[in-house]
């Protein structure tokens, strides 16, 4: 199981879902699977983010305010080897993956 190899694939051909998860291992309906598309698809910037995750149904609603902490703790998750709180403490650290934000448009993507 390598993220970044795995990522970088995806960049390429994207193929985000299978058998309902991400290639990340995130349910794809769920909070961080949507993120993780997002990302892939590199048009998002935060708010846009916010926006889109407020329109889906089956997630708990939340206050912008609220989502724009979710999206940081899952791109923390995502960039960093220790990850965000919960994987700090249950022990399974994050992906590691390199994210970058365009300074012009604010879109958020992997950066490979």
């Amino acid at each position: 199981m390598n993220d970044e190899a795995d990522t970088i694939r995806q960049i390429g051909n994207p193929k985000p879902v299978h058998n309902n998860q991400t290639w990340l291992r995130h349910r794809a309906d769920s909070e961080a699977g949507l993120i993780d598309q997002m990302i892939l698809k590199g048009t998002y910037n935060l708010e846009k983010m916010i926006s889109e995750l407020q329109k889906v149904r089956g997630l708990t609603p939340k206050s912008r305010a609220a989502w724009k902490n979710r999206i940081k703790n899952h791109l923390l998750h995502l960039s960093t080897v220790e990850g965000d709180r919960f994987n700090q403490i249950s022990g399974t650290g994050g992906n590691n993956l390199r994210i970058k934000t365009s300074n012009w448009t604010g879109a958020i993507c992997f950066d490979y």
